[in-house]
């Protein structure tokens, strides 16, 4: 079979218009899986807004937990409130303060740790009062150690040593924490 010209200019034509309607059918029509991508993706969206929302709660929960026991005063003004917070306890609870020993602060977490050794003497009872008064949040104190010694056999008389801990803001490293959830 002999291709004369004009055959070859209809082909020709057919196949133009083919090519301009498929290229007009691309850009009219959408693409199914397009769309649907698009409503999973906004879903997504929404799913994460929401869980950011509710982890943004969780963290201003948590701060202001924390905050009730974390000092914001420099470590003097703390060492100087601790001694007298525990002498008002010793004196409420009738047991006799032997000392208040500050030890070596360290830094972790973005917070400083502030020890002291507290050293009391009086009645179990009354010792055991004084130890849950100390840790009440309004003192801000945290008890990591205690240690019993019985002071006269023929008595329930103790000395008891107490580690005692405040916790305070290290400049500038729990604040980025505390600002980011306000």
């Amino acid at each position: 079979m002999k291709f004369n010209e004009r055959t070859f200019n209809i082909i020709s034509l057919i196949g133009v218009v083919a090519m301009f309607a498929i290229v007009v059918v691309d850009f009219l029509v959408p693409k199914p899986y397009t769309t649907l991508t698009r409503r999973v993706q906004a879903e997504n969206i929404r799913q994460l807004n929401d869980n950011v929302k509710v982890y943004q709660a969780q963290l201003k929960t948590a701060t202001t937990s924390v905050d009730k026991y974390v000092w914001k005063k420099n470590s003097d003004e703390i060492s100087s409130q601790s001694l007298k917070n525990v002498t008002a306890i010793a004196i409420k609870h009738k047991v006799q303060m032997l000392g208040f020993r500050p030890q070596k602060p360290s830094e972790d977490g973005g917070f400083t740790h502030l020890p002291y050794l507290v050293l009391l003497s009086g009645t179990y009872p009354n010792v055991q009062a004084a130890l849950q008064d100390i840790e009440a949040p309004v003192n801000r104190l945290a008890i990591s150690l205690v240690q019993f010694a019985s002071a006269d056999a023929n008595s329930d008389s103790v000395n008891a040593t107490i580690g005692v801990v405040a916790y305070s803001l290290t400049p500038g490293g729990a604040n980025a924490t505390t600002t980011a959830a306000k």
